[in-house]
């Protein structure tokens, strides 16, 4: 590609950068974990690292295992074992052996941890409907289905952090 050519690409980029897909998403993301954290401290749980939060929504009232964790985010078993041990250090969890598997232990919420999964849920809830008036509920709703008719595109690609 010439000079030209590349110096002509640029410039559109910098025309349509605002535009970008990844670039809203990545702002939305930001936006989203931000209005979420504040929320989390305002009911005091300023303990609270918001990176967690993907783990923590992920435990069935039932418990899961380790591994199963490990697996669904893609991380290695011993970095899912720190941020075990974290959110069982701030009281948001707590961990049993497995009876079948020595090597695994069965994660369960707190009380604590329930009424973080619980207020985090109201306060997601509160936002679909900020949203949903903002651009209309059906198109809120055809906004949700593109965004999972992608996701599970690229599941099928095997474009996917998970195992």
């Amino acid at each position: 590609m010439k000079s030209i050519e590349i110096d002509k690409e640029l410039e559109h980029l910098k025309k349509v950068r605002n535009r970008s897909w990844a670039k809203l998403v990545s702002r939305l993301k930001k936006q989203l974990d931000y209005k979420i954290d504040s929320i989390i401290r305002e009911k005091g749980h300023a303990d609270f690292k918001l990176g967690f939060m993907p783990f923590l929504m992920n435990i069935d009232r039932e418990g899961i295992t380790n591994n199963d964790l490990s697996k669904r985010f893609a991380v290695t078993k011993q970095a899912t074992s720190k941020i075990i041990s974290e959110l069982a250090d701030r009281k948001y969890v707590t961990t049993q052996p497995h009876g079948a598997d020595g090597r695994s232990s069965i994660v369960h919420l707190t009380d604590k941890g329930k009424r973080l999964v619980v207020e985090s849920k109201h306060c997601m809830e509160r936002l679909t409907d900020e949203y949903k008036a903002l651009i209309g509920k059906k198109e809120y709703e055809h906004l949700i289905d593109m965004l999972e008719k992608i996701a599970n595109y690229n599941d099928e690609k095997g474009i996917t952090p998970y195992m």
